[in-house]
C-alpha cells in the first residue's frame, strides 16, 4: 500500500531540489497543490491525458509527480523547468501548453465539446 505521506514529502523535495537548481519556480505555488496533485495522480489514479494543468505557479509540482509516475526520469526535472517554466507539450505527461491563469477552464471546455461533437456526429 502506497504511504502518502511519505509520497507528499517525496514530491516536496523534488520540488525543493528542482526549482533550486533550474534558478526559478514559485516554490509557494508549488507546495501548495501538492495535495491536490497526489489525490488526483495516486489516489483517484488518473492519466495525465485525462488532465488539464493551468496552474503556471505550481508547474515543479506538477512536473516532479510526472517523473515521479514515471513520465520522464527525475533528473529531467530542472532540465524542463528551466526549458519550459510552464507546462508545455514537449514534457512528456503534459496535454496542453500553459499559459495566463484562468485558461484551463475554457480550453478543457472547449475539448469536452468538441468531444461532444464528434461523438453525436458518429452517432
Amino acid at each position: 500500500m502506497l504511504n502518502l505521506n511519505k509520497k507528499r514529502q517525496e514530491i516536496r523535495r523534488l520540488i525543493l531540489e528542482n526549482s533550486y537548481l533550474a534558478g526559478a519556480c514559485h516554490i509557494g505555488g508549488a507546495l501548495s497543490c501538492v495535495n491536490i496533485l497526489i489525490d488526483l495522480f495516486y489516489i483517484q489514479k488518473i492519466k495525465p491525458e485525462q488532465f488539464i494543468w493551468s496552474k503556471a505557479s505550481g508547474v515543479s509540482a506538477f512536473y516532479s509527480v510526472l517523473a515521479d509516475k514515471g513520465y520522464f526520469p527525475k533528473s529531467k526535472i530542472a532540465y524542463y523547468l528551466k526549458k519550459y517554466p510552464l507546462s508545455n507539450r514537449q514534457v512528456p505527461g503534459v496535454m496542453i501548453d500553459g499559459g495566463s491563469c484562468g485558461h484551463g477552464l475554457p480550453t478543457a471546455v472547449g475539448m469536452a465539446l468538441s468531444d461532444k461533437k464528434k461523438i453525436s456526429i458518429v452517432l
